[in-house]
């Protein structure tokens, strides 16, 4: 696993019965090509990948999601199944994975930038915090926010609005 996630792929496609092929291997491989898949997006959510098969009546049981089962015979069939090639499809679901993680990655690096020269809105604050959650899921935490950066933010307007309290009972007591 990771050596997948270590190798800059930037797909996977994986054969359902991935634990029936053992040539190269000098083990048992106890997980099937669904299984791996799977796996890759509770550490990566969204990464680009699909799961080609013979025996495709198997993988839709064995995966959550059955859009990412394919029929090996797409790729020997004379007869194009639409307008779209497997593999445009594939490139596309790469561009869009990569266009999502820079976008919000700009904007969670920009909003990371102010947060450090001045103060941010409530509505940016829930952003940045919400961006930060979006960039972990996807990267594995290679974009965490800094614990005490989230701390700062999710503790700061709670203290501001004690003190505040604060402040007015100590007038209320003096008057």
């Amino acid at each position: 696993m990771e050596e997948l996630l270590n190798s800059g792929a930037e797909a996977i496609i994986a054969d359902h019965r991935l634990n029936e092929y053992r040539d190269e291997v000098a083990g048992p491989i106890d997980y099937t090509g669904t299984q791996l898949l799977e796996r890759i997006w509770e550490i990566r959510k969204g990464f680009p990948g699909i799961v080609l098969t013979s025996h495709d009546d198997d993988a839709v049981q064995a995966i959550e999601n059955v859009n990412y089962v394919y029929s090996k015979e797409i790729l020997f069939t004379d007869k194009p199944v639409g307008q779209v090639t497997l593999a445009e499809k594939i490139r596309i679901q790469i561009e869009h994975y990569q266009a999502t993680l820079a976008k919000k990655s700009a904007r969670f690096h920009e909003l990371l930038e102010k947060s450090d020269t001045g103060e941010l809105t409530e509505a940016e604050e829930n952003e940045l915090l919400n961006l930060d959650s979006f960039l972990e899921s996807r990267l594995n935490n290679h974009n965490a926010l800094p614990p005490e950066k989230k701390s700062k933010l999710a503790v700061g307007k709670l203290d501001e609005l004690l003190n505040s309290t604060t402040e007015l009972l100590k007038a209320l007591k003096g008057q």
